[in-house]
């Protein structure tokens, strides 16, 4: 049996850490206790995909012979890098690597699962996408366990010239779960990256998502929605890296908030001296459906070059009363009005999510989150 030491290998985050400061680790320790960190002997149960999903399994299908699945010794992970990353290196030695061969157009989505914890659960992956090749990834952050747990998991993605990735990323864990995640890319020239990032679950949720377009032409759109209620807690902390000249980024967040949800998200684009013709934007639109439901938005620009088109924008505000009033006397409920502003106020996000089993397993998860009383 392996000998587990007594004390975590890196001491957990606070509040003195600017990356930290909305977001607290307190309850983790305090809810799975002194070593909250122990991983477990026994291999975690996988929980089914959506209903209708038709999509490779990277882990357990067989896989066309463009698509290359190896275990990869990597080393500790960099002092700098996000903390979920430095914790998962710690005791998970292996990456799981995926390689995408060059122009390889995938027919079906890979389907990447992450079981949820009893304890706390670790994982690796990287992905390699080929030159000029297209795929669709989805990974999905789920399981009905009841007891408390922390998933651990770090995804490093190389995109080479010419390579399309759109990339789904669903959360629904238990409300005892804690999720701490992080996501590195790298992008080539003319490449392009989309992502659609939907947190749904879970009592306390992070992303740290690191973005280096490195050569020209590269792309990447970034579209997040928080649907959260009770006492859960999302944080995504979203960093983008202009290294080269003409690349283009776009982050746009949505949260909808009820009870005494909270969500955070952070924002920050760096542009380099010879990043000129840099094209960027970010949104965080924020609806509160409950007095005690909070938000921190904190979007960014840190810009050394003049020849760039950058802008930020946050809002923060709640139902409309004279849309409610007006729905309302056009014959529907109250809940039914709130639902089909709320619905409205996402369908943004929503309609970009091109395969309906997962768009339909996202809407059904939702629905008992818009259902909520109004602001008193």
């Amino acid at each position: 049996m392996t000998t587990l030491p007594l004390h975590p290998p890196i001491p957990l985050p606070d509040g003195r850490d600017e990356a930290w400061r909305y977001t607290s680790l307190t309850p983790l320790a305090d809810r799975l206790g002194a070593r909250w960190w122990q991983p477990l002997e026994a291999a975690p149960a996988d929980p089914a995909p959506p209903p209708g999903l038709d999509a490779i399994d990277l882990m357990r299908d067989p896989l066309p012979e463009a698509i290359a699945r190896t275990d990869e010794e990597a080393g500790p992970a960099d002092d700098h890098a996000p903390f979920a990353a430095r914790l998962a290196a710690c005791f998970a030695p292996t990456v799981q690597t995926i390689q995408i061969a060059a122009q390889y157009r995938s027919a079906l989505p890979l389907l990447l699962i992450h079981p949820d914890s009893e304890g706390a659960g670790y994982r690796r992956h990287a992905l390699r996408v080929g030159c000029g090749a297209e795929v669709t990834l989805i990974e999905l952050f789920a399981g009905d366990r009841p007891q408390m747990g922390l998933t651990c998991s770090h995804l490093s993605i190389n995109l080479e010239p010419g390579a399309r990735l759109t990339h789904y990323r669903l959360q629904r864990f238990g409300p005892d779960q804690f999720h701490l995640g992080a996501l590195t890319l790298s992008q080539q020239r003319e490449s392009d990256y989309r992502l659609h990032a939907i947190e749904l679950g879970g009592a306390l949720a992070r992303l740290d998502l690191s973005i280096a377009l490195q050569q020209p032409g590269a792309a990447c759109a970034l579209h997040g929605l928080f649907l959260l209620d009770g006492q859960q807690h999302a944080d995504h902390q979203v960093a983008m890296h202009h290294a080269a000249p003409h690349c283009r980024s776009r982050a746009d967040y949505r949260t909808v908030l009820a009870g005494r949800a909270h969500a955070v998200f952070n924002g920050r684009v760096v542009v380099d001296r010879g990043a000129c013709g840099t094209d960027s934007a970010q949104r965080n639109a924020n609806l509160l459906l409950s007095r005690q439901a909070e938000v921190d938005t904190k979007p960014e620009l840190e810009i050394y070059n003049d020849d760039v088109r950058c802008a930020h924008g946050a809002t923060v505000g709640q139902l409309d009363a004279e849309q409610l009033f007006y729905l309302r006397s056009r014959g529907l409920t109250e809940a039914e009005a709130r639902h089909a502003l709320v619905v409205a106020f996402a369908d943004a996000l929503l309609a970009g999510i091109a395969l309906a089993p997962l768009r339909q397993a996202i809407e059904s998860a939702a629905a008992d989150k818009i259902a909520q009383e109004p602001c008193k």
